[in-house]
């Protein structure tokens, strides 16, 4: 059986406490350093609800089930930081697992896409979302043996 796509859906993030606490950093490979999120500077990155208009990714944003990656239904909340431009700088894994390819297969998708800038006194400004995202697949009915 084909795995599925993953799904996504963006959800508020209520508790600024627990957005302040740690998470592993993802960045792609050849993300630019001189523009990175540093630790510290993410108070910089207004949360959704301090804004008057969110981000709006401008295509959709597509999870593929990576080749290789272990079956199952797996889930996490991801914050991506996306700055006054709509380019994303950061993103963090604040609550779940991900096996390494899905960690990078969500990396890759979300710091490809591009955002229309978040709004604030029709000023475009850095935000950050916080992004559930689900990737489910069956195990390949070839591989159970009795």
């Amino acid at each position: 059986m084909a795995p599925d796509i993953g799904s996504t859906s963006i959800t508020d993030h209520t508790d600024e406490a627990q957005m302040a606490q740690g998470g592993a950093a993802l960045r792609s490979p050849g993300a630019d350093e001189a523009n990175a999120v540093r630790p510290g500077a993410e108070e910089a990155y207004l949360p959704r609800q301090a804004l008057d208009r969110s981000p709006a990714a401008l295509a959709p944003v597509l999870l593929a089930y990576p080749e290789g990656a272990p079956p199952g239904r797996y889930q996490a909340r991801l914050t991506v930081f996306i700055d006054e431009t709509g380019e994303v700088r950061r993103i963090r894994i604040d609550q779940g697992q991900l096996p390494a390819a899905l960690a990078s297969a969500a990396t890759q998708a979300f710091m490809a896409t591009r955002f229309s800038p978040g709004e604030r006194q029709q000023r475009a400004v850095k935000a950050r979302l916080s992004i559930e995202v689900e990737f489910a697949a069956d195990a390949d009915p070839q591989d159970h043996s009795l």
